[in-house]
């Protein structure tokens, strides 16, 4: 259902990073910034499904302020040792790079009703992720960490505190 005369209807080929396609239907809607909002009910409820049966990660961004949802395709506690043993979570940054890590990662930030479904699996997940910069201000309140349900924070490898070095 098309809400605004200024949303237009496309047929899209959606890749994810796993290299898995599909087509759907979309709507875009243009942002006040320009860009395109590309918004489904296919996605949302394909992703709606996936987080009620698949073990999933809401993931925040601190450099840009993105929502990812991450489906490692791994257990939690495979999750928890690999992200412990990670050297350079900087390599989130970077499109061919995060190919090497678990899983498969859809942005949630770039309509509401989406933004809504990350911020539900943030606030009832298993797992949630910050991703900001090896380099941590204060280890004992990191910028960049895997938190469980519980309030544990789990550093990866290669963060280090700004003053120890």
């Amino acid at each position: 259902m098309w809400r605004h005369a200024w949303q237009h209807r496309l047929r899209l080929k959606m890749v994810s990073n796993r290299g898995h396609t599909g087509r759907i239907s979309a709507c875009v809607t243009p942002s006040p910034t320009g860009e395109a909002l590309i918004f489904s009910e296919n996605i949302f409820s394909e992703l709606t499904r996936r987080c009620d049966t698949e073990f999933v990660v809401a993931l925040e961004e601190g450099f840009g302020n993105r929502e990812w949802l991450w489906f490692p395709a791994t257990s939690q506690e495979e999750l928890e040792a690999w992200w412990s043993a990670l050297e350079n979570v900087e390599t989130f940054w970077h499109l061919e790079a995060r190919k090497s890590w678990p899983g498969e990662f859809f942005r949630m930030d770039q309509s509401i009703e989406l933004s809504g479904l990350w911020e539900s699996v943030w606030n009832r997940g298993r797992l949630r992720a910050r991703v900001d910069m090896n380099e941590q201000s204060d280890l004992a309140a990191p910028d960049t960490y895997l938190q469980r349900a519980d309030g544990k924070k789990l550093l990866h490898k290669g963060a280090y505190e700004l003053a120890a070095r």
